[in-house]
């Protein structure tokens, strides 16, 4: 396994916020994943655009299940793998990656 810096991680987690704006701008269609893992669950997770009403976006969650009803067409099963066509989000392993991936998205700061 590669190890990878903490500066890598939010580096990382910035130029997917960057890519992420292209998304939402219509520029690309392509969001950037991040492949790395810390072997825990994710302290937060960012939704830009998800399949509920607009005006609820951009919005952070602490926990999966409340994530997932945002960004999976199948959201109701435990394990969710179809996200929404639509959706642009990410989750995080610290408030600072996700600081980072929203300043990317051009938000001032954390939703």
């Amino acid at each position: 396994a590669t190890f990878v810096t903490r500066l890598e991680r939010v580096t990382m987690c910035y130029k997917a916020g960057l890519q992420a704006a292209r998304v939402l701008r219509g520029d690309d269609i392509r969001q950037l994943k991040l492949g790395y893992s810390l072997g825990r669950s994710a302290a937060a997770s960012i939704v830009l655009r998800g399949r509920k009403d607009p005006s609820l976006y951009p919005c952070r969650f602490a926990t999966f299940t409340d994530y997932k009803e945002h960004v999976f067409e199948d959201w109701q099963r435990s394990r969710p793998t179809d996200f929404h066509p639509a959706s642009v989000s990410q989750s995080f392993y610290s408030e600072t990656e996700a600081r980072a991936f929203c300043k990317g998205a051009g938000l001032t700061d954390l939703p």
